[in-house]
């Protein structure tokens, strides 16, 4: 058997693991896919993450998350993050794109309108995002994710979140962009 094929194996293990009924084999599939950081692994990832009856799986993948430095495995975790069964973990990952320097400039819009249907956490973490983006927004990310935070406060007048959510949008306000 090539170096090749033993790593497709392995690699298949792998994928295989991460969505075991044990924990312990999912905990060290979590250990080997941080090595990996292939973009096959970040969906089952993601699910652990926001699976909340294995807390020790959930912190070790919010741990592999926030070290994704393959660009492919960034891209596929940003192209997926906002989606509904993940929702319970936004927060989480929010932190994770920040900690792992993932260029969200791209992906603003959905960071900020996910961020907004969480909690005050995940607002921080979208301002946190914001604040550390290196690279332009594009104009249309940048409108729209204002968009949704003057459509929230308007709706939401009352929220816990409402000085949070003004400091992102001024923040946002005072973003350069390009089009």
């Amino acid at each position: 058997m090539t170096q090749a094929e033993k790593e497709k194996d392995a690699k298949k293990e792998l994928l295989k693991n991460l969505f075991a009924a044990d924990e312990m084999i999912v905990l060290d599939a979590l250990e080997k896919a941080k090595f990996i950081g292939d973009a096959e692994a970040v969906a089952p990832i993601l699910a652990l993450v926001a699976k909340d009856d294995w807390p020790q799986a959930q912190e070790k993948a919010a741990t592999v998350l926030s070290t994704l430095k393959d660009s492919e495995a960034q891209n596929t975790f940003l192209n997926h993050f906002d989606e509904a069964q993940y929702a319970s973990a936004t927060p989480t990952l929010l932190a994770a794109i920040w900690t792992a320097g993932m260029d969200a400039s791209d992906h603003m819009a959905k960071v900020v309108k996910a961020s907004l249907q969480s909690n005050y956490q995940a607002v921080l973490e979208a301002l946190t995002i914001l604040d550390n983006l290196e690279n332009t927004i594009p104009e249309e990310q940048l409108m729209e994710a204002q968009l949704a935070c003057k459509t929230y406060l308007e709706q939401n007048k009352n929220s816990d979140k409402k000085e949070m959510v003004t400091l992102l949008l001024q923040t946002l306000e005072t973003t350069d962009s390009y089009e």
